[in-house]
């Protein structure tokens, strides 16, 4: 299975559109945004409350990294839509990028990396869960819920 890191678009500013674009990109996005190997395994057995709030946390600082990665890269492009897709498993997916954006484009899959296993989970686990939620509606709406509750939680701060 073939993960991309896809610098497809920018979302808006407004609270709602984050909000939206950070729901569907944990339902959908997230495996297309990171994977540092390709996992075959399934999330074996059930997949703990704590780890569903550690993936959704992990996901937020994914896309907030994300986020800045792609400001920085289209920059270098300019305002053009021709940034190519980048596979953070397949090194040279980015190989042939112009300028300082292979380097950018490297830090964003390290600091990805970095962000998982801050957050708790292991680059594998975080992977399988991945799957398990493409997989499985229950799993895709836990994952949804929590990041919710977790952008919930962190606008009233």
């Amino acid at each position: 299975m073939t993960k991309l890191f896809n610098f497809s678009g920018r979302p808006h500013s407004t609270w709602i559109v984050l909000q939206t674009l950070l729901i569907s990109m944990v339902i959908t996005t997230i495996s297309a945004s990171i994977i540092f190997s390709n996992t075959k395994a399934y999330a074996n057995g059930s997949i703990r409350k704590e780890e569903v709030k550690k993936y959704a946390q992990t996901a937020i600082e994914i896309e907030k990294n994300r986020q800045q990665t792609y400001d920085k890269i289209k920059n270098i492009f300019g305002n053009g839509d021709n940034i190519p897709k980048i596979l953070c498993n397949d090194p040279k997916s980015f190989s042939d990028l112009p300028g300082n954006a292979k380097k950018i484009a490297d830090n964003f899959c390290k600091r990805s990396e970095e962000i998982v296993e801050k957050n708790g989970l292991s680059v594998k686990r975080f992977n399988q869960i991945t799957e398990a939620s493409n997989k499985d509606k229950r799993i895709e709406k836990q994952i949804y819920d929590a990041v919710i509750k977790q952008q919930s939680g962190s606008k009233s701060r």
